[in-house]
């Protein structure tokens, strides 16, 4: 048995809350973003946040006792802004409509290095970017960003012995 603080469940409902932080620098209107990976996702709600769990990168021991292990365990998450369906409107207008979200996802994480004080999250930051580029859900092309945020959580992991 696996006790988590900072699971990925918890995690992925905290950066759904973050992302709706920011506004559509168009409509000044709140960001729509999922707290797991949605079946379908439709133009009309775009630009939107869909977010995928990465690998975990590192798992690093830090302490032990009789009943448990603790780890600080790192895993990256993928956040993609779903900006418009490829093909829509003039190219180099789209791609444009998406060189302001870089400042504000940018600034709207390194505010909250800790996901909002989540138990267990000793860190959280932006590591890159795809850029400006073509991303796809359900084999339909968009125009977005793909943005990596690591997460380091504290996990305890108790022995079989003590379950």
């Amino acid at each position: 048995m696996t006790k988590v603080t900072g699971n990925v469940d918890e995690v992925m409902e905290k950066l759904a809350e973050i992302e709706r932080e920011i506004l559509d620098p168009v409509t000044n209107k709140a960001l729509v973003a999922y707290e797991n990976v949605p079946y379908t996702i439709s133009a009309a709600d775009m630009p939107l946040f869909v977010n995928f769990v990465g690998a975990l990168t590192n798992s690093e021991m830090i302490g032990s006792d009789e009943k448990a292990r603790t780890y600080n365990d790192t895993r990256n998450y993928t956040l993609t802004l779903y900006h418009s369906p490829f093909g829509a409107g003039v190219e180099g207008e789209k791609m444009g409509l998406l060189t302001p979200f870089f400042a504000r996802v940018y600034d709207t994480f390194a505010k909250y290095p800790h996901l909002k004080l989540m138990g267990g999250v000793m860190d959280a930051m932006l590591t890159g970017d795809s850029g400006m580029t073509i991303v796809n859900f359900v084999a339909q092309q968009y125009y977005g960003v793909r943005f990596t945020l690591q997460v380091t959580s504290k996990t305890r992991r108790l022995l079989g012995d003590y379950e």
